[in-house]
């Protein structure tokens, strides 16, 4: 905010075109968006993505599923110049993605050049103390990025020339996002490229090792050794589980189940769903009835039957005139049956719990002569 920007070497008047977002927009990876009460899984993801109460009670403290930003992408903009006589070291407790050059100037990091293009196709990662020095260029080149929060990857440079070659460290995968030539890079003896712009990171597994050739001297790479299993709540699971209408979608777990009867005969569906750490639950419905003393509420408990702990941010709406709209849900229990068809919302985050699967029914009372009767749609 408050940066002033100013063209030369052009007459008249240019343009540019971009976007304008709060300062906190990618706080969590993700947008604002304002509360909502239709079925829609992208905008409950973006609900909870802006509520700072449920991120500072549940965060994690991983980066997000973005391979170019393993930190995540709230941080401060900022803006380098560097010459023959400055050079510039990132703070202590910071990292540095540098996302644009202003020239073909050769970059290096500790020394070791990563680049002279002037268009970056990936972030360049710089960790916390590291120096940026610059040749080829006359006066001061800038660099413009942002500086993040430090979490649990860990970006290095590595050199490798003909008779040093570089193996990936055990229980850690690399990704490759910068080289600063045009050498042939092999991973295990296969050529896998002799470009110097990758679009997507290249990754090598643990062990692997990483030999070049068509290149004199030493050749550099720059990007990040993470935890092999660091983006492992980022898809993948398999299996399937027990619903009334099971589905798999692109290895989410999905489906309904619901409630019906009276005071003589009520049916519950039970869902059993495995239990994945730091993965949000979405529950949706429309229908959640009870009539004439009768009432069902939602219950969520572990393999031992214990209620689990969880985050809840959602909003139910009751399609009746003059109702409240927009009540906020923040437990569980409170996804629960009305007397008027009702529109529910919620997202779900269960936390520091010990359990194989996550276990969901209906709990269903009433007196007298009672109807009830609901669906709970889900995805996982």
């Amino acid at each position: 905010e408050n940066d002033i920007l100013t063209i030369s070497g052009v007459s008249g008047t240019a343009y540019m075109s971009g976007y304008l977002a709060d300062e906190n927009y990618f706080a969590n990876c993700g947008g604002s968006s304002s509360s909502t009460t239709t079925i829609n899984y992208d905008s409950l993801a973006n609900i909870i993505s802006m509520d700072s109460t449920f991120l500072a009670n549940i965060g994690d403290g991983s980066g997000g599923c973005d391979y170019n930003f393993p930190d995540g992408k709230n941080g401060n903009a900022i803006t380098i110049g560097i010459n023959s006589s400055q050079t510039y070291q990132v703070p202590a407790g910071e990292r540095l993605y540098i996302l644009h050059k202003n020239n073909a100037f050769t970059l290096y990091v500790n020394g070791n050049p990563i680049t002279d293009g002037t268009n970056l196709s990936m972030p360049l990662i710089a960790n916390e103390n590291d120096i940026l020095t610059i040749s080829g260029v006359s006066g001061t080149a800038y660099m413009s990025g942002i500086s993040t929060n430090i979490l649990n990857v860990n970006p290095l440079t590595i050199g490798i020339n003909s008779s040093q070659s570089y193996q990936v460290p055990s229980g850690e995968r690399l990704y490759i996002q910068h080289k600063n030539n045009g050498f042939t890079l092999y991973i295990n003896g296969n050529p896998v490229t002799d470009g110097t712009n990758f679009s997507m990171p290249l990754i090598a597994n643990e062990n692997d090792i990483l030999t070049i050739s068509g290149v004199s001297g030493t050749a550099y790479m720059s990007g990040y050794l993470a935890d092999e299993n660091y983006f492992a709540n980022c898809g993948g699971g398999g299996g399937v589980n027990s619903s009334s209408n099971p589905s798999i979608i692109d290895t989410v777990y999905s489906g309904y189940f619901g409630y019906s009867g009276s005071n003589t005969l009520i049916t519950i569906d039970t869902i059993s769903i495995p239990y994945i750490e730091g993965r949000d639950l979405f529950l949706t419905s429309n229908n959640l009835m009870a009539f004439y003393g009768g009432g069902a509420y939602l219950k969520i408990v572990d393999d031992n039957g214990i209620d689990v702990s969880a985050k809840v941010i959602g909003s139910k709406d009751i399609a009746c005139t003059n109702c409240a709209a927009g009540s906020p849900l923040i437990s569980i229990n409170e996804i629960a049956a009305s007397n008027v068809n009702n529109t529910v919302s919620a997202i779900v985050r269960p936390y520091n719990i010990n359990t194989n699967y996550l276990h969901m029914f209906f709990v269903v009372s009433g007196s007298g002569q009672f109807i009830v009767s609901g669906t709970l749609n889900y995805q996982y």
